[in-house]
């Protein structure tokens, strides 16, 4: 409730992304987070990626959750957040920094910040600008017309070109769109080791995500009332969200888990 009522605020949000180091205890703040405690044993060795690293929330939130003896690989590309995560080294061991984002290719591309009062806003950054615009008018609706967008070059870059010693069992990709084009550029990956997924629900592009990985995968969501993974086909994503994503109980993200998995 606390993340959700943060989230409305321009100020709120800058401040506690800019103190976010001291600010442990209330980590987890996305409740979807909790499924991972109906997956995998604390205690278990498996490696983590974190794609779209942002600030670290997410990178920390493992931790809090008691996950302590993974390797965790952070990939962000925004230049603005690098050195603010250069923190995670200081209070986590086994964590991995890379100054990159995932792509189907490697290339480069625009990212897209809002910016306010001169301070950006670098948690809804996004190479696509239109994304960008549309979660400004969502999230701060009464601040919208004092935002304005700067934008830098990032490097992107393929998973499955990158010759990085990891075996990964849980892969967490919040990428403001761009969670299609990081499927595709490890999608060897994902049928070699058949990792958990967990991936923002955008429902522009889940559907075509799901073609890719169907075969192999089936969608669960985490369900906070009563402390659960529950299965769902692609048929009945409509019926689980809520039309109001700022409401504390609203599901905003989606466990791909293999078929036959076996869960703790």
């Amino acid at each position: 409730m606390i993340a959700r009522i943060v989230d409305t605020s321009p100020f709120l949000t800058f401040q506690i992304f800019k103190y976010l180091h001291h600010l442990r205890f209330l980590f987890p703040t996305e409740k979807d987070y909790f499924g991972l405690l109906k997956i995998f044993p604390k205690d278990f060795r498996g490696d983590f990626l974190d794609i779209g690293g942002n600030f670290g929330q997410s990178t920390m939130s493992f931790r809090q959750l008691g996950f302590n003896k993974n390797k965790i690989y952070v990939f962000e590309p925004n230049k603005n957040i690098r050195k603010k995560l250069e923190f995670l080294n200081k209070i986590y061991n086994n964590i991995h920094l890379y100054e990159f984002g995932l792509s189907n290719k490697n290339e480069k591309n625009v990212l897209y910040t809002p910016m306010r009062k001169g301070k950006s806003y670098d948690a809804i950054s996004s190479f696509q600008k239109e994304l960008v615009i549309d979660q400004i008018n969502t999230q701060y609706p009464n601040y919208k017309n004092q935002f304005v967008l700067s934008s830098q070059i990032c490097e992107l870059k393929k998973f499955d070109t990158l010759n990085i010693n990891t075996v990964p069992k849980f892969i967490k990709i919040d990428v403001e769109g761009y969670e299609k084009f990081v499927i595709l550029g490890m999608v060897n990956a994902i049928k070699k080791y058949k990792p958990v997924i967990l991936i923002e629900y955008n429902q522009e592009n889940f559907t075509s995500i799901y073609k890719i990985l169907e075969n192999w995968y089936n969608i669960f969501f985490y369900d906070l009332e009563s402390d659960d993974l529950k299965i769902i086909s692609e048929n009945g994503l409509n019926k689980i969200f809520y039309k109001n994503s700022f409401d504390y109980l609203s599901i905003r993200n989606l466990y791909l888990i293999p078929k036959n998995f076996k869960f703790v």
